[in-house]
Order: C-alpha cells, then sequence, then structure tokens
C-alpha cells in the first residue's frame, strides 16, 4: 500500500546499502527513502556495527573494519546491499562473490596475526616481576607509562582485585 502511495507521489525508495543505511528507514540528500540496514534477514544486530564505521571504499575495507560474520555478508549480498562497493560488481554470483570474500578473511585473519606478534615483541612490563605492588604504587605506574595502554590496563584490572598485587613472572 505505502510502495503504490510512493509511486503516485514518485518517492523514489531505495534498497538498504552498506554504505547510506542507517538502522531506521531515513530520508537521504535527494529526498528518496532508504531501508534500513535491519530489514535484511540475517543481518540483525551486526546492522550497527556496519553503520558505525560507514562509509566503505570496497570489500576489503569493508571486512576489515566492520568485520561481519560470513551470514551477515550472504546476506547482504544476495540482498543487493553490497552493490555500492566498487569491486562487488564483477561477481554474477553471490557463490562466486563469496569465494572471493573467504579469501579476503584469510587475509584479514593473517593481518590480525602479525600485529599481535607485533604487539607481543613490543610489551615491556611497567614494573619489575616478583615484586609486591602497593596501591599508593600504581599512580605513579600510570603516570610514568602513559603511553602503553596494555600497562595501564594491566594495573587497573590489578587494582580492581586487590589491596596488595603480587607480581609473579611467568
Amino acid at each position: 500500500m505505502l510502495r503504490k502511495e510512493c509511486d503516485i507521489e514518485k518517492i523514489t525508495i531505495r534498497e538498504p546499502n552498506v554504505n547510506e543505511s542507517g538502522l531506521i528507514t531515513l530520508v537521504n540528500d535527494r529526498n528518496e527513502i532508504m531501508l534500513p540496514l535491519s530489514s535484511i534477514k540475517g543481518v540483525g544486530a551486526r546492522a550497527e556495527d556496519i553503520i558505525t564505521n560507514q562509509p566503505y571504499s570496497d570489500c576489503r575495507d569493508f571486512c576489515f573494519r566492520a568485520r561481519p560474520n560470513r551470514g551477515t555478508v550472504m546476506a547482504l549480498a544476495e540482498s543487493g546491499a553490497l552493490g555500492c562497493l566498487s569491486d562487488v560488481t564483477q561477481y554474477s554470483y553471490v557463490e562466486d562473490f563469496m569465494e572471493y570474500w573467504d579469501t579476503l578473511v584469510a587475509e584479514r585473519t593473517e593481518e590480525d596475526k602479525r600485529i599481535a606478534k607485533e604487539a607481543k615483541k613490543k610489551f615491556t612490563p611497567a614494573i619489575s616481576l616478583n615484586k609486591t605492588l602497593h596501591l599508593d604504587d600504581t599512580e605513579a605506574i600510570i603516570e610514568k607509562n602513559r603511553s602503553s595502554k596494555e600497562q595501564i590496563n594491566l594495573v587497573v584490572i590489578l587494582k580492581a582485585y586487590s589491596q596488595k598485587i603480587c607480581l609473579i613472572e611467568d
């Protein structure tokens, strides 16, 4: 019924896409009604993560920043919501696109492993190990090591659990 009224009034209703759609139905700057990503069955709560990182330049950018699961990507591909990405148009079938998607996910996984390995090499303890740490000392350690988020998080977590904190070398 509403679609017929929009046709009569010459109002365009655009299907959802990952670069323009929101969580709710919106009107874009060209006075077109944009359907939300959440209207696509299989996207659900992942729509918020996708919208938070908009816009995307291509599938690789989408894969690395939005990090959707395979089921979500399949639903988006079948609905045509990925059509706004530059490298999607070369695939005629969803199955072919999903093979391409799997290679992107493998590449993302390797990148994540590389980053984790580099971060592990750079991490150095903020305090000497095998030392009893009192709550008064934690503020000085946080102040001294402001550049190391991992160290600050460690101290804050440990501070929350005990009045006296013993660090024991692994």
